[in-house]
């Protein structure tokens, strides 16, 4: 299987590796994403949340019987390492959507295959400026706005 160019793996599972599909909107919008775009993004369109250790019970449900702790603002992150969370002290949330890194791989990697610019922006920025889960947020908070927060004269 490796001589025709196949890896064991997958022939074994019965798969072939699929490469996702970009949103055709987001290929008019990635073309001319920058650096300052997407720090921008992340320092209006996300946030951190810290866990708070000495919320109280009453206040929030610190372990609840779900295998979840929240986080102080009525979400919760869970305390299960196998559910997609690796440190529920420290999540990323774009607006009030959890974003794991994890989850956006492969489109990550379509966006860097499809606009080979952004590895140079990424470059540039990670981990120099900014960490690669907070870049990614940038990226994905203005492609979960539709593009760049631009105000077209006479367009509401």
């Amino acid at each position: 299987l490796e001589a025709r160019g196949q890896s064991p793996y997958y022939a074994t599972m019965g798969q072939a590796p699929s490469t996702p599909e970009l949103p055709e909107e987001w290929n008019t919008i990635l073309p001319s994403l920058t650096r300052e775009d997407i720090v921008q993004s992340f320092r209006t369109k996300c946030r951190i949340s810290e866990y708070d250790a000495s919320a109280s019970a009453s206040d929030t449900d610190a372990d609840g019987e779900d295998g979840t702790r929240s986080n102080g603002n009525g979400s919760s992150a869970s305390k299960n390492n196998n559910d997609n969370i690796e440190n529920p002290e420290k999540a990323i949330y774009i607006y009030d959507e959890l974003f794991y890194l994890d989850d956006y791989v492969p489109m990550a990697l379509e966006i860097l295959r499809a606009h080979p610019h952004l590895k140079d922006v990424r470059f540039k920025l990670v981990p120099g400026k900014m960490m690669e889960e907070h870049f990614w947020a940038g990226v994905f908070g203005i492609l979960k706005d539709g593009g760049l927060d631009v105000q077209v004269e006479g367009m509401e």
